[in-house]
Protein backbone atom coordinates (compact mmCIF):
# COMPACT_ATOMS: atom_id res chain seq x y z
CA UNK A 1 0.00 0.00 0.00
CA UNK A 2 1.22 3.40 -0.91
CA UNK A 3 2.33 5.90 2.08
CA UNK A 4 0.02 8.59 3.66
CA UNK A 5 -0.38 11.58 1.73
CA UNK A 6 1.73 14.76 3.25
CA UNK A 7 -0.34 17.22 4.60
CA UNK A 8 0.55 19.83 1.89
CA UNK A 9 -0.93 17.29 -0.65
CA UNK A 10 -3.63 16.10 1.34
CA UNK A 11 -5.24 19.65 1.78
CA UNK A 12 -4.76 20.36 -2.02
CA UNK A 13 -7.11 16.99 -2.72
CA UNK A 14 -9.66 18.64 -0.66
CA UNK A 15 -9.78 21.45 -1.67
CA UNK A 16 -10.57 20.24 -5.17
CA UNK A 17 -13.23 18.67 -3.82
CA UNK A 18 -15.01 21.97 -1.61
CA UNK A 19 -17.46 22.99 -4.29
CA UNK A 20 -20.07 21.06 -5.05
CA UNK A 21 -21.24 23.32 -7.96
CA UNK A 22 -18.56 21.87 -10.30
CA UNK A 23 -18.95 19.61 -13.00
CA UNK A 24 -17.94 15.87 -12.16
CA UNK A 25 -15.68 15.87 -15.16
CA UNK A 26 -14.35 19.05 -14.33
CA UNK A 27 -12.87 17.97 -10.54
CA UNK A 28 -11.75 14.62 -12.38
CA UNK A 29 -9.37 16.81 -14.53
CA UNK A 30 -8.33 19.12 -12.15
CA UNK A 31 -7.17 15.93 -10.10
CA UNK A 32 -5.20 14.86 -13.02
CA UNK A 33 -3.39 18.04 -13.28
CA UNK A 34 -3.20 18.43 -9.79
CA UNK A 35 -1.01 15.24 -9.15
CA UNK A 36 1.14 13.69 -11.43
CA UNK A 37 0.86 10.57 -12.75
CA UNK A 38 2.77 8.65 -10.68
CA UNK A 39 1.29 9.87 -7.49
CA UNK A 40 -2.22 8.81 -8.83
CA UNK A 41 -2.81 6.15 -7.43
CA UNK A 42 -1.83 7.25 -3.93
CA UNK A 43 -4.09 10.36 -4.14
CA UNK A 44 -7.07 7.98 -4.76
CA UNK A 45 -5.94 5.44 -2.19
CA UNK A 46 -6.33 8.33 0.26
CA UNK A 47 -10.07 8.99 -1.94
CA UNK A 48 -10.87 5.60 -0.93
CA UNK A 49 -10.11 6.28 2.91
CA UNK A 50 -12.29 9.03 3.02
CA UNK A 51 -14.93 7.48 1.59
CA UNK A 52 -15.29 4.20 3.52
CA UNK A 53 -14.46 6.02 6.88
CA UNK A 54 -17.31 8.96 6.15
CA UNK A 55 -14.64 11.60 6.38
CA UNK A 56 -16.17 14.02 3.50
CA UNK A 57 -19.87 14.71 2.67
CA UNK A 58 -21.79 13.60 0.69
CA UNK A 59 -21.06 15.94 -2.71
CA UNK A 60 -17.58 15.41 -1.91
CA UNK A 61 -18.29 11.40 -1.88
CA UNK A 62 -19.57 12.39 -4.77
CA UNK A 63 -16.27 13.31 -6.53
CA UNK A 64 -14.82 11.14 -5.06
CA UNK A 65 -16.05 7.74 -6.26
CA UNK A 66 -16.30 9.52 -9.83
CA UNK A 67 -12.39 9.96 -9.47
CA UNK A 68 -12.13 6.33 -8.92
CA UNK A 69 -13.81 5.69 -12.15
CA UNK A 70 -12.61 8.65 -14.18
CA UNK A 71 -8.96 6.99 -13.53
CA UNK A 72 -9.42 3.67 -15.18
CA UNK A 73 -12.47 4.41 -17.17
CA UNK A 74 -10.37 3.76 -20.67
CA UNK A 75 -8.86 0.73 -19.55
CA UNK A 76 -9.95 -3.17 -20.00
CA UNK A 77 -13.21 -3.88 -18.03
CA UNK A 78 -12.40 -5.19 -14.73
CA UNK A 79 -8.97 -3.98 -14.47
CA UNK A 80 -10.04 -0.83 -12.26
CA UNK A 81 -7.90 -1.52 -8.96
CA UNK A 82 -10.49 0.52 -7.01
CA UNK A 83 -13.37 -1.98 -8.57
CA UNK A 84 -13.91 -3.36 -4.97
CA UNK A 85 -14.02 -0.56 -3.13
CA UNK A 86 -16.91 1.01 -5.54
CA UNK A 87 -18.56 -2.79 -5.17
CA UNK A 88 -18.72 -2.84 -1.81
CA UNK A 89 -20.00 0.77 -1.21
CA UNK A 90 -23.23 -0.22 -3.10
CA UNK A 91 -23.98 -2.76 -0.07
CA UNK A 92 -23.94 -0.03 2.94
CA UNK A 93 -26.54 2.03 3.48
CA UNK A 94 -26.09 4.96 0.77
CA UNK A 95 -28.38 8.41 -0.26
CA UNK A 96 -30.17 7.58 -3.00
CA UNK A 97 -28.10 10.04 -5.31
CA UNK A 98 -25.14 8.49 -3.94
CA UNK A 99 -26.45 5.10 -4.70
CA UNK A 100 -27.44 6.04 -8.08
CA UNK A 101 -24.31 7.26 -9.22
CA UNK A 102 -22.84 4.16 -8.09
CA UNK A 103 -24.75 2.22 -9.82
CA UNK A 104 -24.40 4.20 -13.49
CA UNK A 105 -20.54 3.86 -12.83
CA UNK A 106 -20.64 0.02 -12.00
CA UNK A 107 -22.61 -0.19 -15.74
CA UNK A 108 -22.83 2.00 -18.37
CA UNK A 109 -22.92 5.54 -17.09
CA UNK A 110 -25.16 8.24 -19.55
CA UNK A 111 -23.12 10.19 -21.35
CA UNK A 112 -24.32 13.76 -19.58
CA UNK A 113 -23.36 11.94 -15.86
CA UNK A 114 -20.03 13.99 -16.60
CA UNK A 115 -21.91 17.41 -17.03
CA UNK A 116 -23.31 17.79 -14.12
CA UNK A 117 -22.38 18.75 -10.83
CA UNK A 118 -23.00 16.98 -7.26
CA UNK A 119 -25.75 19.55 -6.13
CA UNK A 120 -27.41 18.94 -9.77
CA UNK A 121 -27.42 15.52 -8.64
CA UNK A 122 -28.97 15.38 -5.53
CA UNK A 123 -31.49 17.83 -6.94
CA UNK A 124 -32.66 15.39 -9.42
CA UNK A 125 -32.97 12.67 -7.35
CA UNK A 126 -35.30 14.77 -4.55
CA UNK A 127 -37.28 16.15 -7.47
CA UNK A 128 -37.67 11.85 -8.59
CA UNK A 129 -36.04 12.80 -12.26
CA UNK A 130 -33.38 10.49 -11.53
CA UNK A 131 -35.54 7.62 -13.55
CA UNK A 132 -35.39 3.71 -13.05
CA UNK A 133 -32.10 2.74 -10.96
CA UNK A 134 -29.90 0.49 -13.72
CA UNK A 135 -28.72 -3.24 -12.51
CA UNK A 136 -25.49 -4.01 -12.90
CA UNK A 137 -24.65 -7.80 -12.79
CA UNK A 138 -22.33 -7.06 -9.37
CA UNK A 139 -21.54 -10.55 -8.80
CA UNK A 140 -20.20 -10.84 -12.70
CA UNK A 141 -17.72 -7.69 -11.76
CA UNK A 142 -16.62 -9.40 -8.98
CA UNK A 143 -15.77 -12.73 -11.38
CA UNK A 144 -13.92 -10.31 -13.50
CA UNK A 145 -12.04 -9.06 -11.51
CA UNK A 146 -11.06 -11.64 -9.79
CA UNK A 147 -9.73 -13.37 -12.62
CA UNK A 148 -7.68 -10.98 -14.23
CA UNK A 149 -5.97 -9.59 -10.74
CA UNK A 150 -5.70 -12.82 -8.63
CA UNK A 151 -7.03 -13.86 -5.04
CA UNK A 152 -6.42 -11.82 -2.12
CA UNK A 153 -6.53 -12.85 1.05
CA UNK A 154 -9.82 -12.66 2.76
CA UNK A 155 -8.14 -11.28 5.98
CA UNK A 156 -7.82 -7.89 4.38
CA UNK A 157 -11.82 -7.55 4.58
CA UNK A 158 -12.20 -8.31 8.05
CA UNK A 159 -8.86 -5.85 9.53
CA UNK A 160 -9.16 -2.85 10.95
CA UNK A 161 -8.45 0.68 9.27
CA UNK A 162 -5.71 2.86 10.76
CA UNK A 163 -7.74 5.87 10.32
CA UNK A 164 -9.51 6.95 13.08
CA UNK A 165 -12.16 9.66 13.43
CA UNK A 166 -11.25 11.71 16.85
CA UNK A 167 -14.54 13.27 17.56
CA UNK A 168 -12.39 16.56 19.15
CA UNK A 169 -10.84 19.39 16.93
CA UNK A 170 -7.72 18.75 15.11
CA UNK A 171 -6.57 21.32 17.59
CA UNK A 172 -7.47 19.65 20.60
CA UNK A 173 -5.85 16.11 18.98
CA UNK A 174 -2.75 18.65 18.51
CA UNK A 175 -2.32 19.83 22.34
CA UNK A 176 -3.24 16.29 23.53
CA UNK A 177 -0.56 14.88 21.89
CA UNK A 178 1.94 17.47 22.77
CA UNK A 179 0.99 17.20 26.30
CA UNK A 180 1.77 13.70 26.64
CA UNK A 181 5.26 14.14 24.88
CA UNK A 182 5.48 17.41 27.49
CA UNK A 183 6.62 19.56 24.68
CA UNK A 184 3.85 23.00 24.01
CA UNK A 185 1.57 23.06 20.81
CA UNK A 186 2.91 25.46 19.36
CA UNK A 187 4.02 28.93 20.40
CA UNK A 188 7.03 30.89 19.01
CA UNK A 189 6.00 30.21 15.60
CA UNK A 190 7.13 26.86 16.03
CA UNK A 191 4.97 24.25 13.79
CA UNK A 192 3.32 21.15 15.19
CA UNK A 193 1.35 19.17 13.18
CA UNK A 194 -0.32 15.94 14.24
CA UNK A 195 1.56 13.98 11.10
CA UNK A 196 4.70 15.14 12.20
CA UNK A 197 4.59 13.54 16.11
CA UNK A 198 3.05 10.11 14.65
CA UNK A 199 5.88 10.01 11.72
CA UNK A 200 8.47 10.26 15.04
CA UNK A 201 6.18 7.81 16.94
CA UNK A 202 6.01 4.97 15.04
CA UNK A 203 8.42 5.56 11.96
CA UNK A 204 7.98 5.84 8.33
CA UNK A 205 8.22 2.75 7.65
CA UNK A 206 5.11 1.82 9.53
CA UNK A 207 3.55 5.17 8.87
CA UNK A 208 1.08 3.66 5.75
CA UNK A 209 -2.34 3.43 4.93
CA UNK A 210 -1.80 -0.55 5.35
CA UNK A 211 -4.72 -2.27 8.19
CA UNK A 212 -4.89 -4.64 10.67
CA UNK A 213 -5.54 -7.95 9.69
CA UNK A 214 -5.66 -10.84 11.74
CA UNK A 215 -2.76 -12.79 10.77
CA UNK A 216 -2.38 -16.34 9.72
CA UNK A 217 -0.95 -18.49 12.67
CA UNK A 218 -1.24 -22.43 12.35
CA UNK A 219 0.90 -24.72 13.66
CA UNK A 220 3.22 -27.03 11.78
CA UNK A 221 2.25 -30.33 10.86
CA UNK A 222 3.60 -33.34 12.58
CA UNK A 223 5.79 -35.80 10.94
CA UNK A 224 4.63 -39.14 10.08
CA UNK A 225 6.46 -42.36 10.09
CA UNK A 226 7.25 -43.54 6.97
CA UNK A 227 5.04 -46.33 5.59
CA UNK A 228 6.56 -49.39 4.02
CA UNK A 229 5.60 -48.98 0.70
CA UNK A 230 7.63 -45.53 0.71
CA UNK A 231 10.63 -44.54 -1.04
CA UNK A 232 13.28 -43.41 1.70
CA UNK A 233 15.13 -40.62 0.79
CA UNK A 234 19.04 -40.61 0.87
CA UNK A 235 21.17 -37.73 1.53
CA UNK A 236 24.04 -38.81 -0.45
CA UNK A 237 27.36 -36.91 0.92
CA UNK A 238 28.53 -34.55 -1.31
CA UNK A 239 31.86 -33.88 0.45
CA UNK A 240 34.44 -36.86 -1.78
CA UNK A 241 38.10 -37.82 -0.79
CA UNK A 242 40.48 -38.77 -2.66
CA UNK A 243 41.95 -42.71 -1.51
CA UNK A 244 44.30 -44.77 -2.75
CA UNK A 245 43.99 -48.34 -3.82
CA UNK A 246 47.49 -49.51 -3.28
CA UNK A 247 46.67 -52.95 -4.96
CA UNK A 248 45.54 -51.41 -7.90
CA UNK A 249 46.70 -52.82 -11.46
CA UNK A 250 48.17 -56.57 -9.28
CA UNK A 251 47.65 -59.49 -11.03
CA UNK A 252 45.17 -61.23 -8.55
CA UNK A 253 46.55 -64.85 -9.59
CA UNK A 254 49.97 -63.86 -9.18
CA UNK A 255 49.42 -62.66 -5.23
CA UNK A 256 47.42 -65.91 -5.10
CA UNK A 257 49.70 -68.54 -6.71
CA UNK A 258 52.71 -66.81 -4.08
CA UNK A 259 50.24 -67.28 -0.74
CA UNK A 260 49.57 -70.84 -1.49
CA UNK A 261 53.71 -71.06 -1.58
CA UNK A 262 54.09 -70.01 1.31
CA UNK A 263 51.84 -72.01 2.93
CA UNK A 264 53.35 -74.77 1.84
CA UNK A 265 56.22 -73.54 2.68
CA UNK A 266 55.87 -73.31 6.26
CA UNK A 267 54.94 -76.97 5.73
CA UNK A 268 57.15 -78.77 4.01
CA UNK A 269 60.21 -77.92 2.07
CA UNK A 270 59.49 -76.91 -1.35
CA UNK A 271 61.03 -78.17 -4.79
CA UNK A 272 63.71 -75.92 -7.19
CA UNK A 273 61.63 -74.62 -9.31
CA UNK A 274 58.82 -73.50 -6.58
CA UNK A 275 61.80 -71.72 -4.25
CA UNK A 276 62.74 -69.55 -7.53
CA UNK A 277 59.33 -68.60 -8.29
CA UNK A 278 59.10 -67.47 -4.78
CA UNK A 279 62.06 -65.60 -5.16
CA UNK A 280 61.22 -63.95 -8.27
CA UNK A 281 57.74 -63.03 -6.86
CA UNK A 282 59.16 -61.50 -3.49
CA UNK A 283 61.27 -59.00 -5.98
CA UNK A 284 57.91 -56.93 -6.21
CA UNK A 285 58.03 -55.00 -2.52
CA UNK A 286 53.89 -54.63 -2.92
CA UNK A 287 53.48 -58.57 -2.76
CA UNK A 288 56.09 -58.83 0.14
CA UNK A 289 53.47 -56.89 2.91
CA UNK A 290 50.93 -59.55 1.31
CA UNK A 291 51.91 -62.64 0.42
CA UNK A 292 50.38 -63.74 4.11
CA UNK A 293 53.99 -64.48 5.96
CA UNK A 294 53.28 -63.42 9.85
CA UNK A 295 55.74 -63.55 12.68
CA UNK A 296 54.35 -66.80 13.77
CA UNK A 297 54.99 -68.50 10.88
CA UNK A 298 58.79 -67.59 10.37
CA UNK A 299 59.83 -70.72 12.37
CA UNK A 300 57.59 -73.06 10.34
CA UNK A 301 59.58 -71.52 7.15
CA UNK A 302 63.43 -71.69 8.77
CA UNK A 303 62.52 -75.05 9.61
CA UNK A 304 61.39 -76.27 6.22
Amino acid sequence: MPAALSQKDLASLLSLLADEERTLEAVAGLFQRSFAKTEHFRAATCLCLLIQDRAVDLPQRIFALYILFDLYKGEAPGTNPFLPVLIEEVKRDLAPAERRLLLNLLSYPPKDLAKKSPAELLAEEAAGLGGPLPEPDIEALQNDYLLRMGVTSGFLHTGLSPVLMDPDSAAGADYRLSAASGRPAGGDGEESSLEDELRAEVGDDEWAMIGFEPALLRPAPFLLPPGDGELAWLNYDSDFSVMWDPGMGDDPTRLEGLRDLMRRACKMPLQAAQQQQVLADLEDSRLIFRCGLTPDRLPDLVEH
